[in-house]
């Protein structure tokens, strides 16, 4: 998971962030990408992945829940409960990420399971900053049933699907909203011709 997004982490935290980025790694590279890891040399706070396949390339940030059936958008923090983005949010000149894929378990998983078949969610960047502002103002901006605000803390966490029991703290307050959730995800689930059709902006 890109620093910025990352929050303070647990050990288990961190193992499960990475397992996510070797996932995302080994799904690109049988794809036929070319993938540079720049948590050793960083790139950018924003970036975990770039990729490479002949002249086209892309920056990516990854993050990874055990969760089954939600996918993560990073911690949630008191100034991206306040606006400030939640994809790229290390500002400028620090290089900006240009997908954001979100790793979940393909199955149930134990809760500090690390899971060996994932579902992969590809966004591009604005539209991801879109799904999981989305989340933040209706869920986690939601005062509690007596008034008091939600903390800011925690991941922000979208619903993917299928539908199950749970009971977390940030999860929506109704089926419609889950729905619009799964709804809004949904296309992006292994998406990974995106990345073929992908330009990088002109500088």
């Amino acid at each position: 998971m890109a620093k910025s997004s990352a929050g303070k982490q647990t050990g288990w935290q961190k193992a499960l962030a990475s397992a996510g980025i070797d996932a995302v790694t080994d799904a690109l590279e049988s794809r036929g990408w070319t993938v540079l890891p720049t948590v050793d040399a960083p790139l950018s706070d924003n970036v975990d992945l770039h990729i490479i396949n002949g002249e086209r390339e892309a920056q990516l940030a990854v993050t990874a829940t055990n969760r089954y059936g939600w996918v993560s958008g990073g911690s949630v923090t008191e100034s991206v409960r306040d606006g400030a983005p939640i994809v790229n949010r290390a500002a400028a000149p620090q290089a900006q990420a240009d997908f954001l894929v979100l790793a979940t378990p393909a199955r149930p998983v134990g809760k500090r399971e690390t899971p060996d078949d994932w579902r992969f969610f590809i966004l591009p960047a604005v539209e991801a900053e879109s799904a999981f502002r989305r989340i933040v103002d209706a869920v986690i901006n939601r005062p509690r049933a007596d008034g008091s605000p939600r903390e800011a803390v925690g991941p922000i966490m979208g619903f993917v699907g299928p539908h199950a029991d749970s009971d977390g703290e940030q999860e929506p307050a109704t089926m419609a909203e889950k729905n619009d959730q799964m709804d809004r995800f949904a296309p992006y689930e292994s998406a990974f011709a995106a990345l073929d059709r992908f330009r990088p902006p002109q500088a």
